[in-house]
């Protein structure tokens, strides 16, 4: 059965529960192989992924310092275009974002922001408009890396 059609991850809770009582990570070849083609096109790192294996229990290969900044609502094509509510987080022109819808991830830039019908060079909250260097789409949820 093609693994994208499988059910990810396969393990049972009590399978969780097991390997967290024994201190070891659960995790599938398939997500090893997804992991390596993101480390490839340059969206996550190596030491990230090497950094992720470390945890027990079910392993998700993301890396610890990505922060959920919010979801493109709508999206206009023709200027690479999202609205988001962005929720309680700095961002600016210039920073890289992390785009994810299902189990697909994108790495971009933001190239422009709009609050209130204002371009602006950095924003923290509220429903702003967001311009990124590659094509997205509704409904892919943004990430950025903080410090740790």
């Amino acid at each position: 059965m093609n693994p994208s059609l499988r059910d990810n991850p396969p393990f049972k809770d009590n399978q969780i529960d097991y390997a967290e009582d024994d201190e070891r990570g659960l995790l599938t070849t398939w997500q090893l192989f997804k992991q390596f083609k993101f480390i490839e096109a340059g969206i996550f790192t190596k030491e990230e992924t090497r950094n992720s294996l470390k945890k027990i229990g079910l392993i998700t290969l993301l890396p610890s310092n990505l922060k959920h900044i919010g979801k493109l609502d709508e999206y206009f094509k023709k200027a690479k275009a999202g609205i988001i509510k962005l929720n309680s987080s700095e961002i600016s022109i210039g920073d890289s974002v992390w785009a994810r819808k299902g189990d697909d991830w994108i790495k971009t830039v933001i190239i422009s922001l709009r609050l209130n019908d204002i371009d602006v060079e950095s924003v923290c909250d509220g429903e702003i408009g967001i311009a990124t260097e590659v094509e997205l789409a509704k409904g892919y949820e943004l990430f950025v890396k903080i410090d740790e």
